[in-house]
């Protein structure tokens, strides 16, 4: 059964089968289906994509520079995951979320889904059949003729034991992952990728007063942001803007710089 984003309702209990935009793409789960149409449509819309990003983790579309508090990140592009970890009304309300911001009307993508009560219509004919057979079988007159023991122990060793045949509901089929999901990595990442990318984010979003902050948060009594080719670093990464960073940091303290800069700008 095909729904329409834009038009039809959507279950819990409703089963994904394929992403129909542009093209077929078959899917296992709700989370995979939410992550291909999310980057199918930041591909298509990335502006807007980025300016949806979350700083809410109750949200019910939740992308963030970074992976912390995810339950379920994928990563949509280099700097931007996405939080998979959502129901089907939430990620369907998501999407149409992303359509209305783009602002478009006539939205063309739809989900290919298996109602529940389809399910339940394979396993009630399953078990119907085999009932069906069960029963035949219990209806059956068997005439046994006198046989004598000597008989008996020779076909008990030349005839096979039968077993009841059982018919099983048909199994899914093979399903493919999207070409672009393929590409991507859903490793979780380090602390200290995730601590760059958040780092260079910033740097690209507020350059002037990334560059204020210029040696002043030290952690460990050791400078975290400095201009490019600062001689003191120990495992410098360049973020843009002329700016450094100082990596050599445990995942702790990695996190403690992160959290001071976020509140800085992502308030």
């Amino acid at each position: 059964m095909e729904i329409n984003i834009g038009r039809d309702g959507i279950k819990n209990t409703d089963e994904p089968v394929a992403l129909i935009y542009y093209g077929r793409y078959e899917v296992n789960s709700w989370s995979q289906l939410f992550y291909a149409a999310v980057k199918a449509l930041f591909i298509e819309y990335p502006e807007v994509i980025n300016r949806l990003i979350s700083k809410e983790p109750n949200r019910v579309l939740y992308l963030r520079t970074t992976t912390i508090d995810m339950k379920e990140p994928m990563r949509i592009s280099t700097i931007l995951y996405l939080d998979v970890s959502r129901t089907p009304l939430e990620i369907v309300s998501a999407i149409r979320e992303i359509f209305a911001r783009a602002e478009v009307l006539n939205i063309n993508m739809s989900i290919e889904i298996r109602r529940a009560e389809e399910s339940d219509k394979i396993q009630k004919k399953y078990l119907t059949q085999e009932s069906q057979i069960i029963q035949s079988k219990q209806n059956s007159t068997l005439i046994a003729p006198k046989l004598t023991p000597n008989v008996m122990s020779d076909i008990s060793k030349t005839t096979p034991v039968l077993t009841p045949t059982k018919i099983l509901p048909p199994s899914p089929p093979n399903l493919e992952v999207p070409s672009f999901m393929k590409s991507q990595s859903i490793r979780k990442a380090t602390m200290k990728e995730n601590y760059i990318e958040q780092m260079k984010y910033l740097a690209q979003m507020y350059p002037k007063q990334m560059k204020a902050q210029i040696g002043k948060f030290l952690n460990h009594r050791r400078i975290t942001l400095a201009e490019s080719g600062y001689r003191y670093f120990i495992e410098e990464v360049e973020i843009g803007a002329g700016l450094s960073v100082e990596i050599n940091f445990t995942d702790e303290q990695l996190k403690e710089n992160l959290t001071y800069y976020n509140k800085l700008f992502l308030k």
